[in-house]
């Protein structure tokens, strides 16, 4: 008779020591135009933010946001939802994103950003692990608060409540991190290493000249890494819907310290944009005199080598946009990426 071969089951007895959550979020309906209104937990009230609490610490790993939730008085791309800002207990802002509809939202609710994926060197590893490979997420100590606010555009009202969500990393008690000083960790707000995200706009191009849509201007003790970059062109600024005119953008370039080096050019024509802004993209499709919207996914463009902005060596980083020789509409540019400041 074969021997049959057994394996031990091995019993975990200790508690595990790190959690990720889902926290749900949400805000009242933000009654006015160019308005900011802060989110609460949902299911609580206004000024119920996400405590951590004592003896633990947590990483915000990733979150999405909803612009547009189905509702009778609310028709589908109409939210008037423009941006979305990240704050903490002392209201630092840690970072500001696009989250406007149709194709400009930086934090799209199924498949949200993944802070720690995107920015974590080339590849993907656990956290804590190796000193040498920490992304820099948004960590937060013990008794501090992540708070989420809403912004509204110039386009009015969102009429409804904006649904959103956390998705956070939780240190518990016993675990091997420094709880009230967990926020001078990589990516904390008291480190010296920050994720960074930009996005400027400008309200047209100059006819048949680059004009300049992004610019960083380098301080003293500051340096930087950029992982990906994007461009929305012609853009309706009221609604931050494509512009309801022909498209009229063409190219773009990247330089560092204008106009010694161009870092490369790129094709950004409304349907054959070489820099997208986000990975989820609408394209606009006409036919006939109707208009109408259908959905295709991109892939964000991931700078190869990054591009690095380096202390007492560079003066600035530039985006430049050229159009047909015809003004194009608003142009959205951003840089996502790693920051330095010590």
């Amino acid at each position: 008779m074969a021997k049959v071969i057994r394996s031990k089951t091995a019993v975990v007895k200790s508690q595990k020591k790190v959690k990720e959550e889902i926290v749900r979020m949400t805000t009242a309906a933000i009654a006015a135009a160019s308005t900011e209104q802060d989110g609460y937990i949902y299911g609580g009230s206004a000024g119920q933010h996400l405590d951590v609490r004592i003896g633990e610490c947590i990483e915000l790993l990733s979150m999405g946001v909803c612009p547009s939730p189905q509702s009778s008085s609310l028709p589908s791309h109409q939210a008037n939802l423009q941006d979305t800002k990240i704050r903490n207990r002392d209201n630092t802002q840690w970072n500001i994103f696009r989250t406007a509809l149709p194709n400009n939202i930086q934090l799209p609710f199924n498949g949200g950003y993944n802070f720690e994926r995107a920015l974590m060197s080339w590849g993907y590893k656990s956290f804590l692990h190796n000193a040498k490979d920490v992304a820099p997420t948004l960590k937060l100590p013990e008794g501090d608060q992540l708070k989420l606010s809403m912004i509204t555009s110039t386009g009015g009202a969102t009429t409804v409540a904006i649904p959103s969500y956390f998705v956070v990393r939780r240190y518990l008690n016993g675990s091997d991190v420094d709880y009230k000083h967990f926020d001078q960790y990589d990516g904390g707000l008291k480190s010296g290493k920050w994720f960074y995200n930009d996005v400027q706009d400008i309200t047209a191009t100059s006819a048949g000249i680059w004009t300049r849509a992004w610019q960083l201007q380098l301080l003293r003790n500051e340096a930087y890494k950029f992982f990906t970059g994007g461009i929305r062109p012609d853009v309706d600024n009221a609604t931050g819907k494509d512009a309801p005119t022909a498209s009229r953008m063409l190219e773009t370039k990247i330089t560092i310290d204008h106009p010694t080096i161009e870092f490369n050019k790129y094709y950004t024509g409304r349907g054959f944009n070489q820099l997208p802004f986000v990975t989820t993209s609408s394209v606009q499709k006409v036919t006939g005199v109707a208009t109408a919207y259908y959905e295709y996914l991109e892939h964000e463009h991931r700078f190869s080598p990054t591009i690095d902005i380096v202390k007492d060596r560079n003066k600035d980083l530039n985006i430049y946009c050229k159009d047909d020789g015809n003004n194009s509409g608003a142009v959205i540019a951003r840089m996502t990426g790693s920051k330095y400041q010590r």
